[in-house]
């Protein structure tokens, strides 16, 4: 209900696009996947379910765009998961318009860091230690335009 003479606001339907469906993964790079850019950015969602993996697993996932049209740049690295850590959800939003400082593409992007850059593909890249012999994890990451 709107208030006489208040602004009407409507809510847009974001389209979600899972960048890795939720299932079992290992180490590796996804394909790329084509988003448009959006307005203010993306929100990236990390579902981790529960995992049985041993103590001294770990897991790395980032989200990587393709500026250049060569080179996969890291634009978000989730905080590392523990292969006994159990669920978690992590999300991290990359803007547009956010600032930016000048950086060695090179260079490896921390853990709970986060570039705004956005380039039009987009891929997800897992490094996985197994300290078990058997590692693996289940998860999923979501992209949300906003």
């Amino acid at each position: 209900m709107a208030l006489a003479g208040g602004p009407q606001h409507q809510h847009a339907a974001y389209s979600r696009v899972a960048l890795l469906a939720s299932g079992l993964h290992a180490a590796g790079a996804t394909a790329a996947v084509r988003l448009p850019v959006p307005e203010n950015g993306f929100v990236f969602i990390l579902d981790h379910t529960v995992d049985e993996q041993g103590v001294g697993d770990t897991c790395d996932v980032y989200v990587q765009t393709l500026l250049d049209g060569t080179n996969w740049t890291d634009v978000v690295h989730f905080a590392q998961h523990l292969g006994n850590q159990g669920a978690e959800r992590r999300l991290a939003k990359v803007l547009t318009a956010g600032a930016m400082i000048e950086f060695d593409q090179t260079t490896p992007l921390a853990a709970g860091a986060v570039r705004h850059a956005t380039g039009d593909d987009w891929r997800i890249r897992v490094e996985i230690t197994d300290a078990t012999g058997n590692a693996a994890f289940t998860f999923g990451v979501m992209a949300i335009p906003v």
